[in-house]
């Protein structure tokens, strides 16, 4: 029976004030703590708070059939505590349900695997403090920053990218041969892959969801027909990453011998190691 598994990622970087020449050695205060505050409520009040109640409508709806998957960054989980703890209530209420599962991560949301072993495990760690302290779970499955990886002996979910992108980037091009998606098209478009695996990974920056993808574009209304939609299949349902990698057997082995991420057309490193500039920063 496949599954469909919907991962989001969740991430606000800290954001750096002005900082002059003239700073220098006088002040050491480096973030924008009002950019960071303003920008939090911005994006709470068009996606996380609306979102986090539709899933949990849906949830409910489905008496528990309907699952999803988020990966926090750590240092979106300090901002939730400082400038929105109404956003972390919400997505405490969405765990609490038995049928969100929340991954580990980086805690910076950092690029610390290519570098150094040592600050990576020391992110994984600090991270994984964090969930446990306020989502009181631990996690089980791992995703790295930008799903940046090369293949060693682990079970590894990979992204369909364009059943993905179809909802994060294409939803509202209207330029896009299949505007408008609606739930039915879409639904149809899984059904189709029926028989050619066991699990379906749509993977996305959760910031789709009325920041990214406006309200006014529908993306909420076809979040709100979709599970239903997909449940009417008896041959579907939906999984979270740890599940799927429980129940799942292996499909293939895969060679990756250079990095591979989920970042732009080209999906390697050159977003970050792309110019001299940026390997000398690096």
């Amino acid at each position: 029976m496949p599954s469909v598994c919907f991962y989001f990622q969740v991430h606000q970087p800290y954001r750096l004030r002005h900082y002059s020449f003239f700073d220098i050695g006088h002040n050491h205060i480096y973030e924008d703590d009002e950019a960071n505050r303003s920008i939090m409520r911005k994006v709470a009040q068009k996606c996380y708070l609306p979102m986090n109640d539709l899933l949990y409508r849906q949830i409910k709806r489905h008496d528990g059939a309907f699952k999803v998957c988020f990966s926090f960054s750590g240092v979106f989980i300090d901002q939730m505590v400082q400038f929105a703890p109404d956003v972390l209530e919400s997505f405490q209420k969405l765990v609490d349900t038995g049928c969100v599962e929340v991954l580990s991560e980086t805690y910076a949301h950092t690029l610390a695997f290519l570098f150094s072993m040592d600050e990576f495990r020391a992110q994984i760690d600090e991270h994984d403090r964090l969930v446990k302290k306020y989502f009181n779970v631990t996690p089980t499955a791992f995703r790295n920053t930008e799903l940046i990886y090369t293949c060693r002996r682990i079970r590894l979910l990979l992204k369909n990218y364009r059943l993905s992108d179809d909802i994060a980037f294409r939803f509202s091009n209207r330029a896009w041969e299949e505007y408008p998606l609606s739930a039915e098209k879409y639904t149809s478009w899984l059904f189709s892959l029926n028989g050619q695996g066991e699990t379906i990974n749509l993977f996305m920056d959760y910031e789709t969801f009325g920041e990214h993808q406006w309200e006014v574009t529908g993306i909420f209304d076809f979040m709100e027909a979709l599970p239903g939609m997909v449940l009417k299949n008896k041959d579907f349902s939906f999984a979270t990453p740890t599940e799927v990698a429980e129940h799942c057997s292996p499909m293939a082995r895969l060679d990756i011998p250079r990095f591979i991420s989920w970042a732009d057309a080209e999906r390697d490193l050159s977003a970050w190691r792309g110019n001299d500039l940026q390997d000398d920063a690096l």
